[in-house]
């Protein structure tokens, strides 16, 4: 089983990042309110790395069962 992320995955995750690595890197005290945000981004990495797992594996079922298709 292959637990890459996709393209997309992977642009989102860089995207956060940079994004949280830009709000460090300020130092002003207007970060305070980002804090929250901050948060819910590096909270929402591993829970969108498990959905993605998810899909896949619900996909590979449908194939197998649903449409009669080999294994991968």
């Amino acid at each position: 089983m292959d637990f890459r992320d996709s393209p997309e995955e992977a642009a989102w995750r860089q995207e956060v990042r940079e994004f949280i690595q830009r709000e460090i890197d300020k130092g002003s005290k207007r970060r305070a309110p980002l804090a929250g945000r901050i948060k819910f981004m590096y909270v929402r990495t591993a829970a969108k790395t498990i959905e993605a797992g998810t899909s896949e594996i619900q996909r590979n079922i449908i194939a197998t069962r649903g449409l009669g298709l080999p294994r991968d």
